[in-house]
């Protein structure tokens, strides 16, 4: 059993459940299970746990091993013999200040895979970030921070798509 704890921070936090499951609780959307193949995004990535259940406690870091790949991109495990769980954890910070008022009108929790699945451009770049995760190689770290970008502005534009923005009186 694993559980961790996030601090609210001002950052866009995503999670991409490669293999197995886990569940994330949110104050607004108590606890909700994530499977193999989903992408959920935390727009104003409020504080939160992700847990290989919801009855596990959840703390710190202090429990993992962290091994580092380069840049800000490092592999995070915590040893156990209970089922394997891999995910993919990005925090970032938006350089268009034109999308915070974008992302201030999500909901606060965004399951990618609701709003991708018209998108034939995610599935392949989750499936290659998995690929790149599994067999590092020279330069990994860089490739995978791109595209965890890329993942996260295609999330961001279907979303925006599926929820075009109300009109105005006369409109």
């Amino acid at each position: 059993p694993w559980g961790l704890a996030f601090p609210s921070e001002k950052l866009l936090r995503f999670y991409f459940i490669s293999e197995g499951s886990c569940w994330l609780h949110t104050e607004s959307g108590g606890w909700q299970q994530l499977r193999e193949g989903d992408l959920v995004l935390l727009p104003r990535a409020q504080e939160h746990r992700l847990a290989s259940g919801p009855d596990v406690p959840c703390g710190a870091f202090d429990r993992c091993q962290v091994t580092r790949f380069g840049g800000n991109v490092c592999s995070v495990v915590q040893p156990g013999d209970g089922p394997v769980t891999v995910l993919f954890s990005g925090s970032m910070e938006l350089g268009s200040l034109a999308l915070h008022p974008l992302l201030a009108l999500m909901p606060p929790v965004l399951k990618g895979c609701d709003v991708a699945s018209s998108d034939n451009l995610v599935k392949p770049l989750l499936e290659t970030m998995t690929e790149e995760a599994a067999h590092p190689q020279m330069g990994g770290a860089t490739v995978l921070a791109r595209m965890a970008e890329l993942v996260t502005a295609r999330v961001i534009r279907c979303a925006s798509n599926s929820h075009p923005p109300a009109k105005g009186p006369g409109e």
